[in-house]
Order: structure tokens, then sequence, then C-alpha cells
């Protein structure tokens, strides 16, 4: 019984691993190809390798080639000859490299460049003409290359060598074993004791050797140059005609041998195939122009950390992502079709393409199916039974044939469940519209119209069982609702538009999820409201899609939401229950644009496979493996230049191993003329699809910069000083990278230099002293001229006083002269006025008999007409004016309409006397002297703002 089950077992996994290497046969893996005009460097390019960052190092003819994701650039050894083999020390921070006479390693320097050091020298002079060195390898602390003649081995003693009869052409180090195959002598293995033969043919001699495989019954493969294959046994004995890969080697050149990971191994050909094959010569996968690879003769191959493969050839270096989680299905790579849909069904698989229904058959070969079908727009798998629905009919797969169901008619899909109370029937969009399809048996079958009332091209449709009704859409024509009567045929239709609250009546498309319809609209997603018979926006769909238009939907059966839009394809996934806190929404940026427009179709088989129709093939993703990526991949800074007038490379971009990984610094400073900086960076290698990139430059950027494809950033005129430039990377899966940081420091311009300052300090301080003693000096000069005029305006200042002493002395004079010929005036005016009473009087004495009375009414009268006698006034006029410079005069002159009384008045008020004064010396009224002071105004023409005595003074000056 357990002998059964074991062999149940082995012929279980048998099966398992041929339908996956079947299954490995058909997928197109993605080549990215670059050719000597992407890296400016010779066609053939000899060996690969990759350091532990991903960045890939080539031989190629023109020397040291090297990609870390963003740029190519080229090492050359100084005879600049053609490299054939590289060996990456990252212990050492060397890559050794073997060129045509000469060898020797690149270093890592501190500013990340690289330097060569030639080891020619070190070798005996009989020694360093060895032509090329086709190989080199590591091994008990000793490097070993290989040329055709000899085998020179490098240690710190020195160089020594293993010295052929005839020639070496194969050195390897696989699996913990240093073999080299040696014409004359055979298979050698080499150990602390030498080199021991253990295993040699007749054949190889001829043949060559280019691959040795170790098994894990310590027995080994051998495959020659032109594609035999050869068992050694572990007692040396050699089994020859041994069957390869199928006989897939059988009668191709191989160039290469080598380990891709444990357990698969890649053999490189002539006519550019590459053959993945595990220990025990099974095939796994072949590539070559079918699948893309169209790159001249294999010369290596090796795998980076995801487990696809870099390859250099005699025409370039390609990136084949063989373990990439997307790959391709082309039917024909010679004549490219569109494929609208693909199915797997039986274990086979059907592809919905323009010229008709292919099905891939055991040879792995794609074959059409019936020469009468047309263009296939779907595939359907209801039940048991595949429905192939086409430009003119539908028809059902049976076995390799095609059964027709439907002609005459293009037809687009059918409702999944059969419509209730009308048993063996399903709801048909055709071309025409909707149509009852009955399929009551193998046999017959019906199909007619459900109404004429509808009458539309049915794509988009979805039969909700549960409220027997049916939903269907054209992109412009509305959403259409068709209710079944009891005994399931037509009751009712209508037709919803803007007032049922869609947003249009154009593009709109029905989709089903979660046994839900759901309306896609140009204003984002709508739900169907029954109570309210109207559409509404959906809150939880808006959430996510927002107001764009979803062209397609299509739900996996873990409730996930795959859809496109814009061109764009993703998936709502639900990392658990289905509420907005789980959602995760992942684009798939290598399907953007590539999905028929207008016809876009995703089928998810499985959550490892899923289906896209597209105008180049099929596409096929591994959503598990897309998710599970690990995240484990970094961001380098590949270069940091000064790209002002002109051109240098600040820091090379190769990091030392005894550095610190994640925070680099630029050991030299950075002159201040080289302050524009560009800094490049990237994900080495391409084991990240579609990453994109943050950086910040910290003190100079605010924050972190948006997510972008961009690889570099620039910055222009930077001030003096230390700066930490930041940069992050992030794949389409929102897997962060850690932070790379690089530190530089600016030096101030000449000007602004320590020296410079001290320069400053001390020119300054020499220019204050001398300022100082000029300050000095001019101080001096300034004193003494300022106590010489100091003197002069003293001087004038004594003469200006004692001529204004003299004018005062003047003018006091004669305002003394005045007041003696007023005081004169009146002391003539009162001695003739006492005389002339003396005179009255004395008549009157006389003459006792006189009445007193009539003696004083005389002397009354007397007083006032001497008080009017303008004699007196007119000797007061030339007392007056001989006094004042003939004041009155020149005053009656400038304005000759005043009068005598007006010239008084002018006199008086000229004496600084008051109203009260003036009217006793008029012997008038004060009111009187206020009427003649605004006469008087009005004949000298005086503004109001002028003052009567101010203009008298100033005329009396002039």
């Amino acid at each position: 019984m357990m002998f059964f089950r074991v062999i149940i077992s082995s012929v279980a996994a048998l099966f398992f691993m041929i339908s996956t290497i079947a299954m490995a046969q058909i997928l197109t893996p993605k080549v990215k190809a670059f050719m000597s005009y992407d890296y400016h460097a010779g066609l053939q390019n000899w060996e690969v390798e990759l350091d532990a960052y991903g960045r890939v190092y080539v031989a190629n003819n023109e020397g040291l080639l090297v990609y870390d994701g963003a740029v190519w650039k080229l090492f050359q050894t100084p005879n600049k000859t053609i490299v054939r083999s590289i060996h990456i020390d990252s212990n050492l921070n060397r890559i050794y490299v073997g060129a045509q006479d000469e060898i020797g390693y690149f270093e890592i320097g501190p500013d990340g460049n690289l330097c060569y050091v030639s080891l020619l020298n070190s070798l005996p002079e009989e020694d360093r003409y060895f032509e090329d060195v086709w190989s080199i390898h590591s091994f008990q602390g000793k490097l070993f290359f290989q040329t055709n003649k000899k085998v020179l081995i490098y240690s710190e003693e020195g160089f020594e060598s293993y010295d052929p009869e005839n020639k070496v052409d194969f050195l390897s180090h696989e699996n913990g074993e240093l073999l080299l195959h040696d014409i004359s002598k055979g298979l050698l293995r080499y150990s602390e004791r030498g080199w021991t033969v253990f295993g040699t043919h007749p054949d190889w001699k001829t043949k060559g050797i280019r691959g040795v495989i170790r098994q894990e019954n310590e027995e080994y493969l051998i495959l020659t140059h032109n594609g035999d294959c050869y068992r050694l046994l572990k007692n040396g004995k050699v089994i020859s005609g041994v069957t390869l890969a199928s006989g897939a080697l059988r009668g191709l050149k191989v160039n290469m041998v080598g380990s891709l990971r444990k357990g698969v191994w890649a053999v490189g050909t002539m006519d550019g195939q590459i053959i993945l094959i595990d220990d025990h010569g099974i095939l796994l996968k072949k590539l070559n122009k079918d699948n893309g690879l169209k790159m001249g003769a294999i010369r290596s191959v090796t795998a980076d950390v995801m487990n696809n493969i870099w390859i250099g050839t005699d025409v370039g270096v390609a990136y084949i992502g063989v373990d990439d989680p997307l790959q391709m299905i082309v039917p024909n790579t010679q004549q490219p079709t569109k494929i609208y849909d693909a199915s797997y069904y039986g274990g086979t698989l059907y592809l919905a393409t323009a010229h008709g229904l292919l099905r891939l058959n055991e040879d792995q070969q794609y074959v059409k199916l019936d020469d009468r079908i047309g263009e296939v727009w779907n595939l359907q798998q209801i039940g048991s039974k595949l429905f192939v629905f086409y430009e003119n009919g539908l028809a059902e797969v049976e076995g390799r044939q095609l059964r027709q169901i439907v002609q005459g008619k293009g037809t687009w899909m059918l409702s999944s469940e059969e419509v209730k109370q009308k048993v063996g029937f399903h709801l048909l969009g055709t071309y025409q519209g909707l149509s009852w399809l009955g399929l009551h048996s193998v046999a017959s079958s019906v199909e007619y119209p459900v109404t004429d009332q509808v009458q539309m091209s049915t794509r988009f449709l979805w039969y909700d069982a549960s409220h027997n009704m049916v939903w269907l859409s054209h992109p412009y024509r509305g959403v259409t609702k068709i209710n079944f009567d009891s005994g399931g045929n037509f009751r009712s239709a209508k037709t919803y538009h803007t007032a049922d609250g869609l947003p249009s009546d154009m593009n709109n498309y029905v989709f089903h999820i979660q046994g839900q319809l759901v309306v896609s609209t140009g204003d984002g997603l709508y739900t169907y409201s029954a109570d309210r018979d109207r559409f509404v926006k959906s809150d939880f769909y808006h959430s996510i899609f927002g107001n764009k238009l979803v062209q397609y939907i299509e739900e996996d059966s873990d409730g996930n939401i795959w859809f496109v839009n814009e061109k764009k394809v993703g998936v709502v996934y639900f990392d658990g229950n289905r509420s907005l806190e789980n959602v995760k929404v992942y684009y798939f940026p290598e399907l953007t644009g590539r999905l028929i427009a207008g016809f876009e179709k995703i089928n998810p088989v499985s959550s490892n496979k899923v289906l896209f129709g597209g105008y180049e093939g099929l596409f096929q993703l591994d959503f598990d493996q897309f998710r599970k990526r690990n995240g484990l991949f970094g961001v380098s800074v590949s270069s940091v230049k000064s790209v002002g007038a002109v051109e240098k490379v600040l820091y090379g971009g190769f990091i030392q191993a005894n550095l610190q990984q994640d925070h680099l610094t630029i050991s030299h400073p950075i002159d201040y003329a080289d302050n524009a900086i560009e800094i490049v960076y990237a994900v080495p290698g391409l084991q990240e699809y579609h990453v994109t990139y943050s950086s910040l430059l910290v003190g100079v950027d605010k924050d972190w910069s948006f997510w972008s494809t961009e690889q570099k950033r620039s910055y222009f005129n930077l001030p003096p000083g230390k700066y930490e430039f930041q940069v992050r990377a992030k794949n389409n899966v929102d897997q962060l990278s850690p932070i790379q940081t690089i530190s530089f420091e600016i030096l101030p311009p000449w000007y602004l230099t320590i020296l410079a300052k001290a320069l400053y300090v001390i020119l300054t301080m020499g220019a204050l002293y001398y300022l100082v003693r000029f300050l000095n000096k001019r101080h001096e000069r300034i004193l003494k001229n300022q106590q010489y005029l100091h003197d002069l305006e003293l001087k004038a200042n004594q003469q200006l006083i004692g001529e204004l002493e003299k004018e005062k002395l003047v003018n006091e004079i004669q305002y003394k002269n005045k007041e003696l010929s007023l005081n004169t005036m009146h002391l003539l005016q009162r001695g003739k006025l006492l005389s002339t009473l003396n005179e009255e009087l004395r008549p009157a004495l006389k003459n006792r008999d006189e009445d007193p009375y009539l003696v004083m009414e005389r002397m009354s009268k007397f007083i006032k007409n001497a008080e009017r006698s303008d004699q007196d006034w007119e000797q007061f006029v030339s007392h007056f004016d001989k006094v004042n410079n003939n004041y009155l005069s020149r005053l009656k002159k400038e304005h000759p309409s005043l009068t005598a009384n007006d010239l008084r008045l002018c006199a008086y008020l000229i004496l600084n006397f008051n109203n009260k004064e003036i009217s006793q010396l008029l012997n008038v009224t004060g009111k009187a002297i206020e009427v003649s002071r605004y006469r008087l105004r009005k004949k000298l023409m005086l503004d109001t703002e002028e003052g009567l005595f101010d203009y008298l003074s100033r005329f009396n000056n002039q």
C-alpha cells in the first residue's frame, strides 16, 4: 500500500512539474535590451556580474561598464583593450578585470570613484604576454586568472601559475569547487595539494568543456561546446550521449553554463538562446527570439536578488524578468495579434483573439479552432461549459471542437444564472439587443428577442435573480431596467436618465459587485436605491475612485476589485474585511495603455493568475507574488556633479565596504565656484519596476519633494555651508526603501575664507589706523581754521557791536531830539497860551466893573480857539518833520488824499499815543478817534490783515 502511495505521489509531483514547466514555457518575460548606443561602448559583452547593491558590471570590448539603474559608466584600462572577464571583491573594494595582456583592478576611492591599479608589473617578465583573460575566480584566498596558455594565480605573496601542456579552455568555481579543463590531462579539481585529475574523456579535447553541473549524488553533468552532454560518475567513469533538456541542446553551440541559483542553471548558446535547466538537466524554460530575446550570441548569464537575469551578448546587454510577477503570452511573435480575453478551461488555455479562437495544444503550440470563427470578443465559463462570443454568433467548446449555438448574429455575453420561472433560459446580449437563449439540450438551442421595446447593442448586462430583473447599459443610451413577471416573461422596461439621479445619459456602464448593481459614470460610481427608484453616488466607492470614470470593473473570488480607468490598470485590495481602513489600491504601470481601449477585459482566474487582454498579447499576473515582494531594495546615490561652466564629478557613486552604507560623505569640500550641484540617484538594476523617488536637501527644501520617477535633483547657487541630501524610493506596492543620505560641504568663496577674513581684519585695522591719523590731522587743520574763523568772526562781531552801539546811540539821540522837539513845542504853545491869557486878563483886572461871568466866558472861547489853531499845528508839523526825516511830508506825498487831521492822527500814532490820549489832544471823543482810524486805513488802502501802526512805523523807517 505504501508503495502505491509513493508511486501516486511521484506521478502527481511529476505531473505538477510538467504542467509548471509547460506553463513557464508559454509565458514570455519582459526583456529590456541595452544596445551600444544606450551605454556608449563596444558591441560585445563578455561577462556580467552584480554586486551586493544590485549594480551591474559588464566586461565590454572597450572596458568595464557599470550600470546603477540610472546611467551607464565606462571605465577603461590603460591600454584600452577588450575586457573579457571581471570579478568583484566587495571586502577589498575592488573590481578585478582581465584584458588583453593586462590584469589589474579598479579600486573604490573615498570619493566614490574607481581608480585603476595594474598588476602587470607584479608578474614575471615571461608571464606578461598572455593575450586574453577569459575568467577570474576567487578560491581559498587566491585569485585565478584563466588565459589560453596558463592560469595565473595571485595571492598576497605575489603571482604563481599553472602551465598546461597544451591549453586551458575552461575554469569554473561552482558549489565550493574550482574546476579546470586541461585539454591534455582532462578535468582537474583544485585543493590545498594542488590540481588533481578526476575525469577525462577523449571527446573533450576536441569539443571543449563549457559547463560542469554537480548533482546531489556527487555525479557531474559535463556540457561541451557542441551541445553534447556527458555524465561523470563517482568512480570516474564517463557516460556519453546523455540527453539533456529534452534534447533542446541538440545541435546547438554552447558558449557558457552558469548557476543562477540553487538548482537552476543557465545555458547560453551561439544562436542567442538561453535554456534553463535544473541539476538533473530537466528543461525549465527556453528563452529565444520567440520570447522576444533577439540579442545574438549569449556570452554570460547571471541572476539578481529577485531571481531575474542579466545577460551579456554579442550585440548588447539585456535584462530578462524570468521571475517577474507580470509575464506575457504571445501566440505568434512574428505576427502579434490583439487578445480580447483568455480562459483556462479543462487545463487548457484558450485565447479570444482578433483572428479567432486559439487553443494551446500538448506541444505548446497555438492552434485555431474552426476557421469559420472570426473576431472573438469574450470567453465565459458558466458551470462546466465554456462559451465563445464572436462577431457572427455564439459557440460552445466541446473537446477540441466548437458547437455552434447562434449563427448570423454578433454576441457579447450571457447572464451567469438562468432566469427564474424560465428553466433552461439565459439572457443573451447581442449586437441587436437582449435575447432569450434556451439551452435545453446539447443537440438543440433556441434564441429569440426578449422585447422589441429595447433595441440596442447589449454588451453590458447583469441579471438580478433576487428581484427577477435585468439591468442593461449602452455608453450612449443610458441605463435600462427590464422587469419580468412571475412566469418569467417580459413585463416592463424603464430607462434611467439624469432626472433619475444619473449625472449624464452618456458613458454609463453596468457592473455588479458583491451582488449589488454598480453603474460607472463620468462622475464616479453610483448605486441603485430600490426604495427611491433612483441612482445615488456611492460614498464608499467615491472615497476610493473619486469622480473618475471607471471603464471596467471585475470582482475576484476574494472580493478584490480589479478596474481600468483612464487606461490605467489597478486593483482595490481588501486586507481584511470590506472597510475603507483595509483598502489598498495598487496600480500596474506596466499595463498602462496596453489593454484594448473600449474592450478592456480582466479575468482573475485565481490569486496567482490574473489575465489581461491586450494589444500585443495576453498578460498574466501572479498577484500573490506581486504582493509578497519583501521590499528589500535600496536607493543609492549614483553621482554628485558640479554642473557649472565646467562639469566636475564630485562623487562617483561607488561605496567602500568599510563605510556607513546609508550615510555617505563627500570627503573633499566643494569649491564655491562649483556650487551648482546635480545629484543622480536610482534603485540599482531593474529588480524594482516603476519606482518613484522623493528627496530632501536639509536646510534648503522645506519638505520632501513629491513622489516622481525623476532620478535627479539640481540645486543652483548654494551658499557656503554643510548640507545633507536625503533620498528614498517607493515601489508600486507602496514599499519604502531606507533613506540614503549623503553629506557635503561647500566652501565659501575666496573672499569669504578665514585667510581672506584675517586679511580683511589686518587691512581694516591698517585702514582705521591711517584713517585715525588722517582724521586727527584733519581735525587739527579744522581746529586751526575754526580758530582763525572764530577770530575773524570775533573781530567782525566786535565791529558790528560797535556799529550797533553807535547806531543805538544815534537812535537814542534822535529819540531824545524828538522828545526835546515835542517838549519844546509844548513849552512854546504853553508859553504862548499863558502870554495870551495874561494879555486878556489884564484889561479885566483894570475894569473891575466888568461882569466876571463874561470874562470867564471870553476866556473859555479863547482857549478853544487856541486849541483849534492851525498855526500851532503847522509849527508842530515843522518840528515833527525835522525830527523824523520829513515823515509827514513824505506820507502826504505818498497819499495825497490825507487831510491835516489825518496827518495829525498819523503823527500821534507814530508817537505811540493811545486812543484816549489822542482824543484829549484833539478834544474829541474816543468813538470819533476809532472812526478816524477806520477812514485813515481806507485812504492808505491797507489790507485787513495789516495793522495801521505797523504800516506807519514801516513807512517811517523807509
